[in-house]
């Protein structure tokens, strides 16, 4: 059993869980809009809404695979000995279909 995580991975696992915090906190932000909207404290139209409704949504359950994936690569690597590679390539990856659904949600 390997105690140390390489030096990289780490870098790559603690990059993971601070998009994933900051992620987080802006699905928060969402479900806040979309509950003082349905409160009538704020109006936003149905489409806005909807759009809000579907990035939170979606964002919740990325970022869960996001966050997922170093806590397992963080405790896996303790056993088994891993490319740290991967994980840097799963991140970009990751971000790349972030965006992509951003500038679909814009659209």
């Amino acid at each position: 059993m390997n105690e140390a995580i390489h030096p990289l991975a780490r870098k790559a696992v603690i990059w993971h869980l601070a998009v994933t915090a900051l992620v987080i906190i802006l699905m928060m932000i969402f479900g806040v809009i979309m509950l003082m909207n349905q409160g009538e404290m704020i109006s936003i139209t149905p489409q806005w809404f909807y759009k809000i409704m579907t990035a939170h949504g979606t964002g919740m359950v990325g970022i869960a695979a996001l966050g997922g994936t170093a806590i397992l690569w963080y405790f896996l690597s303790k056993y088994v000995k891993l490319n740290p590679a991967v994980l840097i390539v799963n991140f970009g990856l990751f971000l790349t279909g972030v965006t992509m659904v951003l500038i679909a949600f814009c659209l």
